[in-house]
């Protein structure tokens, strides 16, 4: 009796994990053709327009022969000297007909701060020029990309002493500048789009000029 009984409940078991099993739903198996929702890249969606916002390090800027000879001197001769040139981006965008190019007003330069025996130096570059940004991927922000920018520059300058009064406090007049650059724009979400690029810009104003080579992380939005 015992026996029928373990022989009964042992046949109930097996069944029931049967139907169980017959129960589960089967999920299907991707294709070597298909990605899972994990695998896909993010969908990088077009936009109606674009703002674009970078922040960089520019490597040593150039003014001109006399200009780098004095500042050469003033870090020879002088105590503590430090310099931190800063770049920084803005610009306004509008998509064409191919979704790979955009056109616009870019707002960019570079703010360059000496510091030498408590004396303090500010040399700012300020541009403003159209710009155009060309993406070999898909569409705009999508893989590498080549940038070019024409328009207007000015300089200012100004210098203070260990006590903080005002030495010098200059503006120049309009020029010209030009800036050409290659990077790479990786989508991270559908409508943001992060970049690493490498500028070249030059500046002519009245008799006075600046080279710049720069690195700049900037955001497309």
């Amino acid at each position: 009796m015992k026996f029928k009984i373990a022989l009964i409940a042992g046949c109930l078991l097996f069944w029931g994990s049967l139907s169980a099993m017959a129960q589960t739903e089967v999920q299907p198996t991707p294709t070597p053709n298909e990605t899972t929702p994990m695998e896909q890249s993010v969908k990088n969606k077009d936009e109606s327009w674009y703002f674009n916002v970078g922040l960089g390090w520019a490597a040593s800027p150039s003014y001109g022969s006399e200009t780098d000879a004095a500042i050469d001197k003033l870090k020879s001769e002088g105590t503590g000297f430090s310099r931190t040139p800063v770049g920084v981006d803005l610009g306004f965008y509008w998509p064409r007909e191919n979704k790979r190019t955009i056109l616009g007003v870019s707002l960019f330069g570079v703010n360059d701060k000496i510091e030498v025996s408590g004396y303090k130096i500010e040399i700012t570059q300020s541009i403003i020029a159209a710009s155009m940004l060309y993406y070999f991927g898909e569409n705009v922000g999508d893989g590498f990309f080549g940038r070019a920018d024409f328009g207007l520059a000015r300089f200012s300058a100004d210098a203070k002493s260990p006590s903080g009064s005002t030495l010098v406090s200059e503006t120049s007049k309009w020029g010209s500048a030009a800036q050409l650059g290659v990077g790479y724009s990786l989508p991270v979400s559908p409508d943001t789009r992060l970049a690493l690029g490498v500028y070249y810009s030059s500046v002519q104003v009245e008799d006075d000029g600046a080279h710049n080579f720069s690195v700049q992380l900037s955001c497309l939005l």
